[in-house]
């Protein structure tokens, strides 16, 4: 079963976010076989993040919760809100390569820091 999940981060949260980028991704990474569908959420005015919407295929909204509960940022505290709903998917991966890139960087910026 497909579910959407909407979080929306809380007021300065950007920090604690960046501090916590590797971590979810790594989750996500580990989780990829039911991802969906990953997007950030962008502020109207620029590019900073203001949340997430992810697409994962689950068998029922307890897994789903499970699922979130473990997950990097909201376990960090820098979600408000969390909102799951079932969805029908429509679109796959356009891009297959794409996240695998992010990560690398991501990893990358992690090694360059310590």
């Amino acid at each position: 079963m497909s579910y959407a999940v909407i979080c929306l981060d809380r007021p300065d949260t950007r920090e604690l976010r960046d501090r916590t980028r590797l971590a979810h991704m790594e989750y996500i990474n580990a989780h990829r076989k039911l991802m969906q569908l990953g997007a950030a959420l962008l502020e109207d005015a620029g590019e900073g993040r203001i949340g997430m919407m992810i697409a994962v295929d689950l068998p029922n909204r307890e897994a789903v919760e499970e699922f979130m509960r473990n997950e990097p940022y909201n376990a960090a505290g820098i979600f408000e809100s969390v909102m799951i709903r079932k969805c029908a998917r429509v679109f796959p991966e356009t891009d297959p390569a794409h996240f695998d890139n992010l990560l690398i960087e991501e990893r990358r910026k992690a090694v360059l820091q310590k």
